[in-house]
């Protein structure tokens, strides 16, 4: 979870299973009632990781009533990204760094008052 301004977060969802990572859906936008409303289904254990895992903390134990992990430590949020860049490279699923592009799951205040929305 990244706070993406504006009472809005970005966020994936993933489950761990034997060691590897599955997305469960699409990465996206909202705020953080709507993203805890899903959750609170979950009878999983649930770990935030990122800034808003921090920012939101009370909020979400709160709401979710149950046990949640946080991950407060940005440098550990970073090298847990290593880990999973090297665990692709080591599955043979890499891509060439030249062709990386930003994922932009909204666009930007700007763009949208130039739009008028």
């Amino acid at each position: 979870m990244i706070d993406a301004k504006h009472d809005n977060i970005y966020f994936g969802l993933f489950e761990r299973n034997a060691g590897k990572y599955t997305k469960l859906q699409d990465f996206s936008f909202d705020n953080i009632e709507n993203i805890l409303s899903n959750l609170n289904i979950s009878k999983k254990k649930i770990f935030f990781v990122g800034n808003c895992g921090i920012l939101y903390k009370d909020v979400i134990q709160s709401y979710l009533k149950k046990d949640v992990y946080f991950l407060e430590d940005s440098l550990a949020s970073s090298k847990y990204v290593g880990i999973a860049a090297f665990d692709k490279y080591k599955e043979g699923k890499v891509s060439n760094p030249l062709e990386l592009s930003a994922l932009y799951l909204k666009k930007s205040n700007a763009e949208e008052m130039q739009n008028g929305n």
